[in-house]
């Protein structure tokens, strides 16, 4: 019975990693098109520069959807982790948001190496967390990202703020379950799998607070991993 279990977790594990990365690759596509709209008006009104930048900005976003899929045969081993800096991680994935000129950006990384596992993963759910509060201010505001230490229980936490439309009540009652959603477009699946993912780390995602037309802040916390952690987890 429990090689059954076990399977049947291993099983839920694999839907899990590849929903995260269909979602992530999702997250990273999506964009290109928008881009490509705003280079074809700069084309059309001859504003060569301007369309030289942003499809600059396409082959990037292209070439990070590429190292996404390929890091999916990494997934075959398990016991193969990338650590890095949480602050390099948030500022990786900022730079693969498309963020309006009319969104702020701050930013406000705690000091020392923070130490996280994942790359690759933990970049596409941050990607989705911050095109969620992108997208909740399509007038404009601010976004910002912080990292703490809690160096009591070797941990860290990101938090992502924003001054956008806000969640209402009625949906944060089933704010974390799959198939919710408040877009027109969305699967309602990024928030669930964002959870999850996190909790097979040892972490947490958590809403922290949201006020309609004032906006929401989300934190996740993750353990914190040591140097020689960079190239395997021996289990």
């Amino acid at each position: 019975m429990e090689k059954g279990y076990q399977k049947e977790e291993e099983i839920d594990d694999l839907y899990l990693i590849i929903g995260s990365f269909a979602h992530s690759l999702t997250n990273s596509i999506v964009p290109v098109r928008l881009m490509a709209l705003e280079a074809r008006r700069y084309i059309d009104s001859k504003n060569f520069e301007a369309a030289s930048n942003v499809l600059g900005e396409i082959e990037r976003q292209i070439s990070d959807a590429l190292k996404l899929l390929k890091s999916i045969g990494k997934v075959a081993d398990p016991t193969e982790y990338e650590v890095a800096s949480i602050n390099d991680i948030v500022a990786l994935a900022l730079a693969a948001c498309h963020v309006s000129d009319n969104v702020a950006v701050k930013v406000d990384y705690a000091a020392g190496d923070l130490l996280v596992q994942d790359v690759e993963l933990l970049r596409g759910i941050f990607i989705n967390l911050l095109t969620n509060a992108l997208e909740a201010m399509p007038e404009g505001g601010t976004l910002q990202c912080i990292t703490k230490p809690i160096e009591s229980k070797k941990q860290v936490e990101l938090w992502i703020e924003d001054s956008g439309s806000g969640i209402s009540d009625e949906v944060k009652a089933h704010l974390f379950k799959p198939f919710v959603t408040t877009k027109s477009t969305g699967q309602g699946l990024g928030l669930w799998l964002s959870r999850q993912l996190i909790k097979r780390q040892g972490g947490e995602l958590r809403l922290e607070r949201s006020t309609v037309n004032q906006g929401t802040v989300f934190v996740i916390t993750l353990p914190l991993h040591s140097k020689q952690e960079s190239t395997s987890n021996d289990k």
